[in-house]
């Protein structure tokens, strides 16, 4: 529980409010993995189990934004998705996400997290931003994309000491390889 909260400092220092949303669960044969259909957020991933779900609200008067978060804390790794829907209209998706990306660095040099590596990715179809920081033992791999005007943030927590563990390593990499 201490890694997702300090997971959760890292990514976002906003007021919560709890909310329910359904999801489709699909059990995913030979393993205990579950594909997880978002249907309304327009996603699917693989989870190690079923995410919960809370409502960050984001705004910035006079922008109204409200971040979902769907996360997994499958003890030692944590996953997570978020998305908004992005108010900027119209939609200028390289500034866009820069501008998003931009953000995310602020706040993790806001809560002391050193920015260990940023590049540029491609995932399936889609172009994004990755940023890997760490505070501490934590390292927090950050992916943004900004896919028919919703941003998707798709993260990872692992413990430094992890990531020389090649099976952590793979599983880390298959949830991101999920995302769709």
């Amino acid at each position: 529980m201490r890694k997702f909260a300090l997971t959760f400092l890292l990514t976002f220092s906003f007021i919560l409010t709890a909310n329910a949303q359904e999801g489709v669960v699909v059990k995913l044969k030979k393993d205990y993995w579950i594909s997880y259909v978002a249907k309304k957020a327009g996603f699917k991933v693989e989870f190690p189990e079923k995410p919960f779900y809370i409502d960050v609200d984001t705004s910035t008067p006079p922008v109204k934004r409200t971040n979902h978060m769907y996360t997994s804390l499958a003890n030692p790794i944590v996953y997570m998705v978020v998305y908004s829907d992005n108010p900027v209209l119209p939609l200028r998706e390289k500034e866009d996400l820069n501008a998003d990306y931009d953000f995310l660095k602020s706040n993790l040099k806001n809560v002391k997290s050193e920015i260990i590596s940023e590049k540029d990715i491609v995932s399936g179809n889609y172009k994004g931003r990755e940023i890997t920081s760490k505070a501490k033992d934590i390292i927090v791999i950050d992916r943004l994309f900004l896919i028919n005007k919703k941003l998707y943030q798709v993260l990872v927590s692992i413990d430094e000491k992890d990531l020389k563990n090649e099976i952590k390593l793979k599983l880390v990499q298959r949830y991101f390889d999920s995302f769709t």
